[in-house]
């Protein structure tokens, strides 16, 4: 009874063990493809998805130049790992969901599911830049209003220019 126990025991550390390899293999392959994605190698970063063709990734991909990736988490569920991703630059930073799928006996990336978790992503980058653009002109705004009582005068005095013409 405790041979079996301990068999049992034995078998729970090396599938749990075996579970780390394989989310540290697809965390690989998803740095892969960020890597080839940084460095403009699009046939490279279609190799390591599920199905994707090179024309398609830099198109869909195209304003993400000169953006470096960073991992915040990981998560296996199943046949997949979701890789938290971030992707930093110039400007604020892009948040979305690298998919990586177990495919036959090697991981690969969904590009269609990180693709769209970046289409979300973007559209709320999209909202917080509108919101921000309203406020700049809204502060445009008033400084217009401070400008106003001068208006008349400029007009004036554009008017007298015109008539001397």
């Amino acid at each position: 009874m405790l041979k079996n126990k301990s068999l049992l025991a034995c078998c729970f550390v090396i599938a749990v063990l075996a579970g780390c390899d394989q989310s540290n293999k697809a965390e690989q392959l998803a740095s892969q493809f960020w890597l080839a994605i940084e460095a403009e190698d699009f046939n490279l970063a279609s190799s390591l998805t599920l199905k994707s063709d090179p024309t398609v990734i830099q198109v869909s991909l195209f304003h993400l130049k000169d953006l470096k990736h960073n991992f915040i988490s990981s998560k296996r569920i199943q046949n997949r790992v979701l890789m938290t991703t971030e992707l930093v630059g110039n400007e604020e930073p892009i948040y979305l969901v690298t998919v990586i799928k177990k495919s036959e006996d090697s991981w690969r990336i969904d590009f269609e599911a990180t693709r769209k978790s970046m289409s979300d992503s973007l559209s709320n980058n999209l909202n917080f830049g509108i919101d921000k653009g309203k406020s700049w002109l809204e502060e445009k705004a008033q400084d217009l209003k401070e400008l106003v009582p001068e208006l008349p005068s400029l007009s004036r005095d554009s008017g007298e220019a015109e008539d001397s013409i």
